[in-house]
């Protein structure tokens, strides 16, 4: 846990998504886009779909030579997509129908999100 917060800092101000997970932090591969992993401890990396690794500085290497990057994907948190799913149930058994029918459409479509991003990991 050494470098969480120097991690989150840098993932942040570079507008890169991630989310913790005990002793690692999940982000999205700078060159595929993908689910890659550090180590809290350590600054090492290493991306599971692309291969490609490295350290926090050859991170900060690459965001200085993507300035103009774009992002066509979305990293998935599955512990806030589980809390925002059971928020939208307990809404859903006070609400009118109306009201339920556009919830369950929004409960849906995060449970695809969950189920395409568990089937690509």
């Amino acid at each position: 846990m050494k470098y969480k917060l120097v991690l989150a800092s840098f993932f942040k101000e570079s507008k890169i998504t991630y989310y913790f997970y005990k002793e690692e932090m999940f982000f999205q591969c700078l060159f595929c886009e993908e689910k890659a992993i550090i180590s809290t401890k350590t600054t090492m990396w290493k991306c599971s779909a692309c291969g490609n690794s490295g350290n926090l500085a050859s991170l900060i290497a690459m965001i200085k030579k993507q300035e103009n990057r774009t992002v066509s994907k979305r990293l998935i948190n599955p512990r806030k997509q589980k809390n925002q799913i059971k928020y939208i149930l307990r809404i859903l058994m006070q609400e009118e129908q109306q009201k339920k029918t556009r919830l369950i459409r929004l409960l849906q479509k995060k449970l695809d999100e969950l189920w395409d991003h568990f089937q690509l990991s």
